[in-house]
């Protein structure tokens, strides 16, 4: 069996420096003439608050919205929003909360049970994307990540894998003293370097000790020159 291995980067950011009554979570939208944000909070056993702060070049317009599985890829600009980038609807907001009817609905307040959309968790807002679809025959689209705002903490780590198998496996972790949240996600983007039509099962693992440039021959000789190893 081929064996292939990665340097894993880690990425910090520590948001804020006070104390939040509650975690806060906010999309971030400029594209087709729509331009705000759209944020999801809650305060502790209350339910979720949608809060928008939106703007749009044209006078009247009507959007449809949902949340979809996967976070945006924003090194890509044609198609960021396309269905097939972002993945599966996991909330049809106009079921919810109905469509957005802009200007009217450009600074207001929706809520909607904590149950029903929770922040974090398998199904929780986190980390997914925030899409705008324009009624009609518009075209217009617009989309963004949900992220962090507020005082809450992030921290990102990325493995990336040259060979035989070729991408990136992200790691997420949010924690929020002030309100208890804690979650954890993992996006998986990997594909064959060669024979593209294959399909592979490989074991994996996370190692506590790092892979150097100088040192990346001992990958290809054999894992166990890592120590520390923790099965997923």
């Amino acid at each position: 069996m081929k064996k292939f291995c990665c340097h894993v980067r880690w990425l910090l950011f520590m948001l804020g420096v006070q104390r939040a009554c509650a975690l806060r979570l906010t999309a971030h939208l400029s594209q087709s003439g729509l331009h705000g944000t759209v944020s999801f909070g809650h305060e502790p056993g209350g339910p979720v608050v949608v809060k928008m702060s939106l703007q749009s070049v044209h006078e009247a317009s009507e959007w449809s919205w949902s949340v979809r599985r996967l976070p945006v890829d924003y090194l890509s600009l044609a198609g960021r929003c396309d269905h097939d980038k972002l993945g599966d609807v996991v909330y049809a907001l106009d079921e919810k909360l109905g469509p957005l009817s802009l200007p009217a609905n450009g600074s207001s307040q929706l809520e909607v049970p904590r149950a029903d959309m929770p922040l974090t968790g398998e199904e929780g807002l986190w980390g997914k994307s925030l899409v705008l679809q324009a009624a009609g025959e518009s075209t217009g689209v617009a989309c963004g990540t949900i992220t962090v705002s507020g005082n809450a903490d992030e921290k990102f780590a990325e493995a990336r894998f040259s060979s035989p198998v070729a991408g990136s496996v992200f790691l997420g972790w949010l924690g929020d003293q002030s309100s208890d949240d804690t979650d954890a996600l993992l996006h998986v983007d990997l594909y064959h370097v060669t024979n593209t039509t294959a399909t592979t099962r490989h074991p994996w693992k996370i190692y506590t000790t790092d892979i150097l440039d100088s040192e990346a021959g001992k990958c290809l000789a054999g894992l166990p020159s890592l120590v520390g190893s923790h099965p997923n």
